[in-house]
């Protein structure tokens, strides 16, 4: 049997999601829903975008703010009620979160009304 360390398998996730994040030479945004500790911020920041992490928990935002640089940006909000207006967004992620929303189709529309035209989502869950 082969043991993989929770940091390689975190490492691995990571690689894979960025591959899936497109450059971008603009100031474009991202919001990552459900950010944690905003264990993807550099890889997002890296590719151009400027980022917002959104979680319920103070706890985990405060560690967020003094485990990163201060150019992100953290919100406290509950993810069913998405506090921005509408097309403001290039880019949104939601990794390992959909499972636990009450209602992932409520979630999927704010998010398609916060996204630009022609904007990507990037979605991943536990199973």
């Amino acid at each position: 049997m082969v043991k993989i360390s929770f940091s390689a398998y975190n490492e691995g996730r990571l690689y894979a999601i960025a591959s899936l994040i497109p450059r971008t030479s603009s100031l474009a945004r991202c919001l990552d829903i459900g950010c944690g500790e905003g264990m993807i911020a550099e890889v997002i920041k890296r590719k151009g975008y400027l980022y917002y992490g959104l979680d319920l928990s103070k706890e985990i935002l405060r560690r967020a703010r003094c485990s990163l640089s201060n150019n992100n940006i953290f919100l406290q909000a509950d993810a069913n009620y998405l506090p921005f207006k509408k097309c403001c967004f290039d880019l949104v992620i939601a990794l390992e979160i959909i499972e636990h929303i009450d209602n992932p189709c409520k979630l999927l529309k704010e998010v398609n009304s916060i996204l630009i035209n022609g904007g990507y989502l990037i979605i991943s869950n536990t199973e």
